[in-house]
C-alpha cells in the first residue's frame, strides 16, 4: 500500500508572476491575490513529467499510450495541491500558514467587507444585507483573508505593458496595446501538497524551480520551491478541529471551494455537470446541501497526458461557499470529511482534473 504524504511548499517568486482573471477589464488583465490550485498543480506536473518521461511529445510515448507510464499511473491523478497563499510580513497573523481562504463580499454602497462564510446565522437565517448600512447587493471577491486584521490579504503588484504581434508580418498590431498586472517578485507563498508513494514524494521534494502563470517564455513566473514534510496525522487532526468548530458555531458544515466545484448527473440529454454537490457520502452518512453561495463559471483546460482540450464543465467558481446540514454527522463521518479535504470530494473523474478541492470554514 502506498504511503500518503503531505508537504508544505514554500514558494519564492524571483520574477514577477502574472496570475490573471480570465476576462480583462478594458485592455487590462488584473492579477489575483494568490496562485490558484489548478495553476500551481499544472506547473508542478510539468516539471515532474520531465523527470518521469523522456519523450517530449506525449503522443509519441509508447509507455503513455499503453498505460504503463509511471507518470500517468502514479503521478497525474494522485497529486492534490492547495492554492498558494501569500505570506505578508506586515501582519503577524499572515505568518501563520493555516489561513483559510475566504469568500469576501464587499458592500457596493459603503465598501464594508463581509465574510460570506459568516452570512449564515446559527438560527438558520441568511443575512443578505450589509451589517453597517443595510444595503443589500454585494460585490464578490475571493482570496486569502486575515482573520486578525479583518481584511483580505493584499500583495504588492506591478503593471507590465505588452503589445500584440502579428504572427504573419512579425510586426506590432496597431491599437493592440494591453496591460498585465503582475505580482511583484520576492513575494513568498505557501501551499500544501498531498500525494501517494515514496518515489513521488522524493521527486517532489527534489523540485527546485517551477514556472507559473502567463509570460513564462518571457521570463515571468519563475518560482523557487522548497518543501517540508508534514506529519499526516497532525494535518488530519487540525482539519477535524476545524470541522468540529464549524459544527459548534454554525450548526452546519461550511465548505469553501478552492477550485471549481461540480458534480455529474445523467439527464435525458446525457451527462451534465451541475455547479454544486447536493449530497456528501461520509462513511455511509448522507449529508445534504442546504445552501450554496457564490457564482458559476464554465471550466475547461488542456490535458497534459493526451495533449487535447478537456471537456467543458459548468462549476461553482473558486470561493463559492457550500453549507451542509450536520444533524446526523458522527465522529467517523467527521474523520472521513477531513480526509476528503485533502483528497477532494465527489466524482472521481472531476477530482482527477483538479475539481472539488475545498477547505473547511473554522478558523
Amino acid at each position: 500500500m502506498n504511503e500518503t504524504f503531505a508537504l508544505e511548499l514554500n514558494l519564492s517568486a524571483i520574477s514577477p508572476v502574472i496570475v490573471t482573471n480570465n476576462l480583462p477589464i478594458g485592455n487590462s488583465y488584473m492579477s489575483l491575490q494568490y496562485i490558484p490550485a489548478s495553476m500551481l498543480k499544472g506547473a508542478i506536473l510539468t516539471e515532474l513529467r520531465k523527470k518521469f518521461c523522456n519523450v517530449p511529445n506525449i503522443n509519441n510515448c509508447d509507455e503513455c499510450n499503453n498505460d504503463t507510464c509511471f507518470f500517468k499511473a502514479k503521478v497525474l491523478d494522485k497529486l492534490i495541491v492547495k492554492p498558494g497563499i501569500p505570506i505578508v510580513e506586515k501582519c503577524k497573523s499572515h505568518k501563520i500558514f493555516n489561513i483559510t481562504p475566504r469568500t469576501i463580499e464587499r458592500c457596493k454602497n459603503c465598501g464594508e467587507l463581509v465574510d460570506s462564510t459568516l452570512l449564515y446565522t446559527k438560527e438558520g437565517k441568511m443575512k443578505d444585507r450589509c451589517p453597517k448600512c443595510e444595503y443589500k447587493p454585494f460585490a464578490k471577491q475571493f482570496g486569502p483573508y486575515c482573520s486578525d486584521c479583518n481584511k483580505p490579504i493584499e500583495v504588492n503588484k506591478v503593471f507590465k505593458t505588452n503589445i500584440a504581434i502579428d504572427r504573419e508580418l512579425m510586426s506590432t498590431m496597431e491599437g493592440m496595446l494591453f496591460y498585465y498586472e503582475a505580482i511583484q517578485q520576492h513575494t513568498t507563498f505557501k501551499a500544501l501538497l498531498f500525494g501517494e508513494g515514496n518515489e513521488l514524494k522524493t521527486e517532489v521534494k527534489n523540485l527546485e524551480r517551477i514556472h507559473v502563470g502567463r509570460g513564462k517564455s518571457r521570463g515571468y513566473g519563475v518560482i523557487v520551491i522548497k518543501s517540508e514534510v508534514q506529519n499526516w496525522d497532525n494535518v488530519i487532526s487540525d482539519i477535524i478541529s476545524k470541522i468540529k468548530k464549524s459544527i459548534d458555531e454554525a450548526k452546519r458544515v461550511i465548505l469553501i471551494g478552492l477550485t471549481p466545484f461540480a458534480s455529474l448527473k445523467w439527464s435525458s440529454d446525457g451527462l451534465k455537470s451541475i455547479p454544486r454537490i447536493d449530497e456528501l457520502n461520509l462513511n455511509g452518512k448522507k449529508v445534504n446541501l442546504e445552501k450554496a453561495i457564490g457564482s458559476t463559471e464554465f471550466v475547461s483546460g488542456w490535458a497534459l497526458h493526451t495533449n487535447t482540450q478537456k471537456p467543458r464543465f459548468k462549476a461553482g467558481a473558486p470561493g463559492s461557499v457550500f453549507i451542509y446540514k450536520a444533524d446526523n454527522m458522527d465522529q467517523n463521518s467527521i474523520e472521513d470529511l477531513a480526509v476528503k479535504e485533502l483528497k477532494g470530494v465527489g466524482d472521481e473523474i472531476l477530482r482527477q482534473n483538479g475539481f472539488n478541492i475545498f477547505t473547511i470554514w473554522g478558523v
